[in-house]
């Protein structure tokens, strides 16, 4: 028996999958537990639509990402903070100061919780840090951080 998934189901396919199940357990628990419907030309036809739509979503999405990204690495981000003795920083820079300095001066705004920092940003110098704005995309802000 050919279905079509509608939801997710363990061991068996993921919503969208066409499948080949035996007879009865098609009928008693596919069917019966709404995890699938029958596979017939017209469903089939607007699945792949759907498969075709999500692939190109999720193409713009990567593209716009990368887009971002190229700007996010060409200029470097500049932030000022108050040192104690020993050049040492009162605090640490956080997610939220670097997505608010990122918003200040390049107009982008990004979710903090896309940030990575690798190491604390404590003492005056140049950082690294990796904002993942894709699955498959990631961008390195370089961060100048200056006395005030």
């Amino acid at each position: 028996m050919q279905l079509v998934l509608i939801k997710d189901c363990p061991k068996v396919g993921k919503k969208g999958d066409t499948v080949n199940v035996s007879d009865g357990y098609g009928r008693n628990f596919l069917l019966a537990r709404g995890y699938a419907v029958s596979a017939t030309d017209g469903r089939l036809r607007t699945i792949a639509k759907e498969n075709a739509d999500k692939a190109d979503t999720e193409r713009r999405a990567k593209a716009a990402a990368e887009e971002l990204a190229v700007k996010l690495q060409e200029s470097p981000i500049s932030m000022k903070a108050r040192f104690g003795e020993g050049g040492k920083i009162f605090g640490s820079i956080t997610a939220n100061d670097i997505v608010a300095a990122i918003k200040d001066q390049l107009g982008i705004t990004v979710d903090k919780k896309i940030v990575k920092i690798d190491t604390p940003l404590k003492s005056v110098g140049e950082y690294k840090i990796t904002v993942r704005l894709h699955s498959q995309v990631k961008a390195t802000v370089t961060i100048n951080l200056t006395e005030i």
